[in-house]
């Protein structure tokens, strides 16, 4: 069997890592991305290098495209595939549309987020696609099931995201954490909240800048990411006099380092599906803190994690602050490994597109 997962971009961000990490575990597969082209995607996120072979782009132009709905379906037909795996809405219509008209029927689409379902033109399109292409839906948390079921009508079954547990794991000693602050210029951060995005709006890193003028000065904040807000929020630590305390680390590749040198990590999300980074934090032990918002307080261990109301930059000072003192005998990592592990993950996949 050869599938093919369909995405409408490869940049860094969760949805896009999944699918990676999917491809690896599937022998043969391949990802199309409806957006962009190979070299600038390769350049603005090396992880994608080694996969070079297995990766196409469509260069997909704004709105409605036809001629990529051609490339799509000449695609999977040079390939032989006879499965698609498609994620969120754009990537299901284009995909369905062409393996349709191939012929193919086994069709698997996860929806990562049930917001967008609030729209009426999407939850519209989403329930006569569901209809006529007759995929298997699936909801990577609970709360997007809900929504699933509220906006268009349809069951899902859920597949909770998995991490690779072996990657993310715990840092050895103090002393290796100390080392990985020293390398950024952190060494002296007694304790350190880190937070990993895309530098953008709807991840509410504002509202957590925000928070850290509530919080003792022994408390620093290390971000993870890049995005169109950079400067805004740069300006803003600027603003409250906090420069000292918020670090901007940009892009990281190995985000497994960036987690082991942490004392506590923080989600402070608008909206979300069901986040891989509080996962990744946690398998490497670090408490973590996220917004209530769609299904991210699923992915919280019960006796260490802490969600908080969106957009309240003292519910999440509070919440930073009691984890902060917070004895370190609750580990997050047993929680992780025992309900999202990449092989769980991969496994239930492999057998919705192989039945």
């Amino acid at each position: 069997m050869t599938s093919a997962q369909i995405v409408q971009h490869l940049q860094p961000g969760g949805i896009e890592a999944l699918a990676l990490t999917l491809m690896e575990q599937q022998q043969g597969s391949i990802i199309i991305s409806l957006e962009g082209a190979p070299q600038q995607a390769i350049t603005q996120w090396p992880r994608l290098a080694p996969f070079r072979d297995r990766i196409f782009f469509l260069g997909k132009p704004s709105g409605f495209s036809i001629g990529t709905i051609k490339k799509l379906k000449e695609i999977l037909l040079s390939h032989k595939v006879n499965a698609i795996h498609t994620h969120h809405i754009g990537p299901f219509i284009y995909g369905g549309i062409a393996a349709a008209l191939n012929g193919i029927r086994k069709h698997v689409h996860t929806e990562h987020d049930g917001w967008h379902l609030q729209n009426a033109k999407h939850s519209g399109i989403q329930r006569c696609l569901n209809v006529l292409l007759q995929p298997t839906l699936v909801a990577d948390a609970k709360q997007v099931a809900q929504a699933i079921k509220a906006s268009t009508g349809a069951k899902s079954q859920i597949i909770y995201n998995g991490i690779d547990t072996e990657k993310f794991h715990p840092c050895e000693s103090e002393i290796n954490k100390y080392t990985l602050r020293l390398n950024w210029g952190l060494e002296s951060t007694q304790y350190l909240l880190g937070s990993a995005g895309r530098l953008e709006t709807v991840k509410g890193h504002e509202h957590l800048i925000r928070a850290v003028q509530h919080l003792p000065d022994t408390i620093s904040l290390a971000l993870a990411g890049t995005g169109s807000c950079e400067q805004a929020l740069k300006k803003l630590a600027t603003s409250l006099n906090l420069q000292h305390r918020i670090h901007f680390l940009g892009h990281i590749d190995h985000t497994e380092n960036f987690y082991r040198m942490l004392d506590g990590f923080c989600l402070p999300s608008l909206n979300e599906g069901f986040p891989l980074a509080p996962l990744e934090a946690q398998a490497c032990n670090i408490p973590s803190i996220v917004s209530n918002v769609g299904g991210a307080a699923e992915t919280l261990c019960p006796s260490s994690g802490i969600a908080v109301e969106p957009a309240n930059p003292r519910a999440l000072a509070d919440a930073i602050l009691k984890q902060s003192r917070a004895p370190k005998h609750a580990s997050p990592r047993p929680f992780i490994c025992q309900n999202f592990s990449i092989d769980a993950m991969t496994n239930a996949y492999q057998q919705l597109l192989s039945a």
